[in-house]
């Protein structure tokens, strides 16, 4: 769901251990409050807790608060060397794991 890398977030994962994360990774911004949702940065958040699993990237350009396209997810799972276990659909698409 919408939340921030927060260490309660952390805790949870590590104690679930699910084999797949879908994460709202748009970096959606409310002015005067900062972000709402998690960005790029979370996705080696995710990747470094959880290193075996598959990590879905949703809600990208999905309103315009949103400050992470899609490209840009892409690119930096490839630069941080993650794009084998990171999956960014695009809209309508079905992803099957």
């Amino acid at each position: 769901g919408d939340t921030i890398w927060r260490d309660d977030i952390a805790a949870d994962l590590l104690k679930l251990r699910p084999d797949v994360v879908v994460l709202n990774a748009g970096y959606a911004h409310v002015i005067g409050f900062g972000p709402i949702i998690m960005g790029k940065e979370d996705l080696l958040n995710v990747h470094f807790a959880l290193p075996e699993a598959k990590i879905m990237a949703i809600h990208l350009e999905a309103v315009n608060h949103c400050l992470v396209s899609r490209e840009e997810m892409r690119q930096y799972a490839v630069d941080n060397q993650i794009a084998d276990v990171v999956s960014i659909p695009q809209d309508g698409d079905s992803v099957v794991y």
